[in-house]
């Protein structure tokens, strides 16, 4: 609380009792303009705050809208690469696919081969050692 000093003549005028009377209503008085001044400036703070915070929401939801538009965008591109590479791995697996195939193929086409041949050997082999003991033992 501030200190006021009434002048000598207003003083005596009022007298003690009217003196100290008008120094509480000016205090008063004082004390009710800050709190008016403390509740508007508040207000006005708080008015203040509440646009700031409603301008920086509809930043956000603009930049929002803006990042998924982008990440759509993205998305969908991303998708059509990994189409076309699908297609691509695709193409080139049937044809590892087929060259192995071919590959298998004439191993097993040769290998047959192999084993008639060793096989046409040993019958060749077998029926040429029983002619001999025939020969041999009708000999």
């Amino acid at each position: 609380m501030q200190i006021i000093s009434i002048p000598k003549p207003l003083r005596e005028k009022l007298g003690e009792k009217g003196a100290d009377a008008l120094v509480e209503i000016i205090n008063k008085a004082q004390d009710n303009q800050k709190t008016d001044i403390i509740e508007f400036v508040e207000e006005k703070f708080e008015h203040r705050l509440i646009e700031e915070i409603s301008s920086l929401r509809a930043e956000l939801k603009e930049g929002n809208s803006s990042l998924r538009a982008e990440l759509k965008e993205d998305n969908s591109s991303l998708r059509a690469e990994l189409k076309e590479d699908n297609s691509s791995l695709r193409a080139e697996l049937k044809e590892d696919i087929a060259s192995l195939r071919a590959e298998l193929k004439y191993d097993i086409e040769k290998s047959r081969a192999d084993l008639i041949k060793w096989m046409f050997i040993f019958w060749v082999g077998q029926v040429v050692t029983i002619l001999g003991i025939l020969f041999v033992f009708f000999g």
